[in-house]
């Protein structure tokens, strides 16, 4: 005998009504389209207690810390008595920002445990991803090193007052190390904020905290926050729905400025020629070709060491289903529905 299945489709944008809805029995499963990340603590809770299936996975979406190394000011030549300050042109101070950010913290605390401290544009599970570079960890003691071989010094002996720029380039003489950090104020955001303030002020780096909303940072240039390249760090989420690497991220030509009608989505103004060969030599060739991994690995070691931008977190794909479905799989890039005719309800089916 046949036996006839009906679906039904819900569209429920607030996270907190799709949860309401599983719960009272009135939805067997909510897949990743609506946003979870913030209920991952219940989740947990009601799957110990047999109320709920959580189900976690890291796709190719994820949380950056951008530094305005190249502001949009900046594109008809620096002029150190207008522009912004030139907080980011030694490599040391930018490495000495990674040393100083307590990565670890926000993902065991905020996000449970369950994505890694990232270290390139890929997520650890991808084919192209270089095993061979390491995380940088949470050390302020280098973190300090590196910032005052660039010329920050803690001129007043007082560990919990920024440094000042004594003998750093293009930047002026006794400027403090404070920086505006710049972000949407999701409740997520605003704990990964609390984090990185705390541990950047054990370096002497000051943070000069400012939420906006989605419209204000992600407006167009050349007046919007991110697009205008009008921002000191700035955290924000890059993604992609394919499984092909976005190295073009980071290129020269995805700087957006006025040649281009503010479009890209290097948003730091990063540019490495070498870095831009890499790419687009990775990019043009097919995954059986001998150029293939060799490009794309040159392209995370070169953004390793010269950390225009820094990876914070692989955004989680969350799904929750009733506690007795069955046959549901998260697979980081396909659709969570594409073996829908492989799911099932009842005590006696099998996941």
């Amino acid at each position: 005998l046949l036996r006839r299945t009906f679906l039904r489709l819900r569209f429920i944008p607030d996270p907190d009504l799709a949860l309401s809805e599983l719960i009272a029995g009135r939805c067997d499963l909510i897949d990743p389209t609506i946003n979870l990340e913030d209920h991952v603590g219940l989740l947990q809770e009601m799957q110990t207690a047999g109320q709920a299936q959580m189900f976690v996975t890291t796709g190719m979406s994820m949380e950056w810390l951008g530094l305005g190394v190249t502001p949009a000011s900046y594109d008809n030549g620096y002029d150190v008595n207008k522009d912004r300050q030139n907080f980011f042109a030694d490599t040391y101070t930018r490495q000495a920002i990674a040393y100083c950010l307590d990565r670890q913290t926000i993902s065991t605390s905020i996000l449970y445990g369950l994505t890694d401290v990232p270290t390139s544009y890929l997520p650890s599970s991808h084919p192209a991803f270089d095993s061979n570079i390491s995380a940088i960890p949470f050390d302020p003691e280098i973190g300090i090193s590196l910032l005052e071989q660039a010329g920050w010094l803690d001129s007043d002996n007082d560990p919990s007052t920024p440094r000042q720029a004594i003998n750093v380039r293009n930047v002026a003489y006794n400027t403090p190390l404070i920086l505006k950090y710049q972000t949407t104020s999701t409740a997520q955001r605003r704990q990964v904020a609390v984090v990185i303030e705390t541990s950047l002020a054990e370096c002497g780096i000051g943070l000069d905290v400012e939420f906006l909303t989605p419209n204000e940072l992600y407006s167009p240039g050349p007046a919007g926050t991110l697009f205008g390249r009008q921002f000191d760090l700035a955290q924000y989420a890059l993604g992609v729905e394919s499984i092909e690497p976005p190295c073009n991220w980071f290129t020269s030509a995805a700087i957006p400025s006025e040649a281009n009608l503010w479009v890209g989505a290097n948003i730091t103004g990063y540019s490495n020629k070498e870095y831009d060969l890499a790419c687009q030599t990775a990019r043009s060739s097919l995954r059986e070709d001998t150029s293939y991994l060799p490009s794309y690995r040159q392209t995370q070691i070169l953004l390793a060491e010269d950390i225009p931008a820094i990876p914070l977190y692989s955004r989680l794909r969350i799904a929750a289903a009733r506690p007795d479905l069955c046959g549901f799989a998260l697979d980081p890039t396909a659709n969570p529905l594409s073996n829908i005719e492989s799911f099932d309800i009842g005590e006696t089916c099998q996941n």
